[in-house]
């Protein structure tokens, strides 16, 4: 997820499409932390957005129980090297955060004359 990568940058104004797809193309190793790009933007992005908005709960569905609900990086970490968080499961809840802290950005824009 290099953002010298022009298909893997995110970008503020990125429809939810163009969003999901650059995330589903970003490498997430199963049960590795370290160099992974998925968890570091998680980390160092998600988490830190989601404390501004006094909301720090990054929430994981799963396909067969309850959705996981992390409140810091420490745990999504420790699950994710056990095995308990698979990339399969932190993809989807990522493109669904990214897109739902992008939206009022989205919508802003394309209301308003001035940035037109």
């Amino acid at each position: 997820m290099s953002s010298s990568e022009p298909s893997f940058k995110i970008g503020l104004l990125d429809t939810p499409e163009e969003v999901a797809k650059k995330l589903k193309k970003a490498v997430c190793v199963p049960r590795e932390v370290e160099g992974n790009g998925i968890i570091a933007f998680v980390e160092h992005v998600i988490f830190r957005i989601l404390a501004l908005k006094g909301a720090a709960e990054f929430v994981v569905e799963q396909q067969h129980g309850e959705s996981l609900v992390y409140q810091d990086i420490t745990k999504l970490k420790q699950d994710h090297e056990q095995d308990i968080l698979a990339p399969q499961a932190i993809k989807p809840a990522l493109i669904r955060t990214v897109n739902e802290l992008l939206k009022p950005i989205r919508e802003e824009f394309e209301t308003s004359e001035e940035w037109q």
